[in-house]
């Protein structure tokens, strides 16, 4: 990778190229909503690029300018952590918070408008990931809620959500919750399902049927406080996949921030020598260039880093804070982060 370039709503700040890897300068930002946190992030098939934080939905593409921002008209707190966009005008959005403020929201007018299409009604409900297929099939994940994780399974692209059947909800360990920092401690390819814990327990859950029966698998990352555990998984096919973590309470504490799996999520290993550079909210893996492998990104609120051999290996890259990464097919990836922020990496 060679270039970070910064934007916040779409507004160029200075770049820096550097042979040694991507760095960013400061510059000044344009106004935005006081506070404003993207966590939810996802770049459409079309090439829309549509993130989420707060009540507001941030609608570009590729380029970050011009941006379209809507706000969501709901009196209630609304707090967007995750965003699936289906094309340019379709979209599903999830909201994460205790009981009610758990809701899931569409739109079929490119973010103009958003209707509540699932609202969690159980008190100890709070939603933290989904993930979706070309079918428009999506599961939804949540912290535990009787002493199984919740599930939810949509079958219409979004228009209606269903939960799962009890027994097909795995049991959560004590004290072992999720984390929505990025939407993204939940991950798909085909049938299979996986999902990152943390609290008492770093596991990585694992369904081979949709999410029908699971398996559990530690994972060699930081636990045992609230604050700590996996934060975000990615695979880049059924059997080569990266978790990262932490703890967002000691962003800077580099023991225990990733590990990787070559067998589907069954085992999981930790980086040979040096790991990410602190916590990590979200890791993406996507194409390197033509011909020559892959590449893993992972960001959080201390910076980022890059890997090329599945997450054996790290380098640091000079980055703002980010919470939320997705990669393109063309050598760049779009990040979001807090005080509105979207940068844009190449390589």
């Amino acid at each position: 990778m060679s270039l970070l370039r910064q934007l916040a709503f779409g507004s160029a700040l200075a770049v820096c190229a550097c042979s040694t890897g991507p760095s960013a300068t400061a510059g000044v930002e344009p106004p935005r909503p006081a506070g404003l946190s993207l966590r939810g992030l996802h770049l459409g098939a079309d090439g829309s690029v549509w993130a989420s934080g707060g009540k507001f939905v941030v609608h570009t593409n590729l380029s970050l300018v011009p941006v379209d921002t809507t706000e969501l008209a709901v009196d209630a707190p609304v707090d967007l952590r995750d965003i699936h966009a289906f094309d340019g005008q379709h979209a599903v959005a999830l909201a994460a918070g205790p009981g009610v403020q758990s809701r899931l929201f569409r739109t079929q007018d490119g973010g103009e408008h958003w209707q509540i299409t699932y609202q969690n009604t159980d008190e100890e409900g709070f939603f933290d990931a989904m993930t979706w297929d070309a079918s428009g099939r999506g599961v939804v994940i949540g912290d535990p809620v009787g002493g199984r994780f919740t599930l939810l399974e949509s079958r219409d692209f979004g228009r209606s959500f269903h939960p799962f059947p009890e027994l097909a909800r795995p049991v959560a360990l004590p004290g072992e919750h999720l984390f929505a920092a990025s939407g993204t401690c939940l991950a798909g390819h085909d049938s299979v399902l996986w999902f990152g814990t943390g609290g008492s327990h770093s596991r990585v859950l694992r369904s081979l049927d949709g999410g029908r029966s699971w398996t559990e698998h530690n994972v060699p990352i930081m636990s045992g406080d609230a604050g700590a555990g996996v934060f975000s998984v990615a695979f880049a096919d059924a059997a080569r996949g990266i978790a990262v973590g932490g703890n967002y309470q000691s962003p800077d504490a580099t023991l225990a921030t990733a590990a990787w799996t070559d067998d589907g999520g069954q085992t999981w290993h930790p980086p040979v020598g040096r790991g990410p550079s602190g916590y990590r909210s979200a890791v993406a893996i996507g194409p390197s260039r033509a011909g020559n492998g892959s590449i893993a990104i992972a960001v959080g609120t201390n910076g980022a880093d890059f890997s090329r051999d599945f997450g054996r290996t790290w380098q640091p890259v000079e980055a703002p804070p980010l919470h939320a990464i997705v990669i393109s097919k063309g050598q760049q990836a779009i990040a979001s982060g807090p005080e509105g922020r979207l940068a844009v990496l190449s390589w």
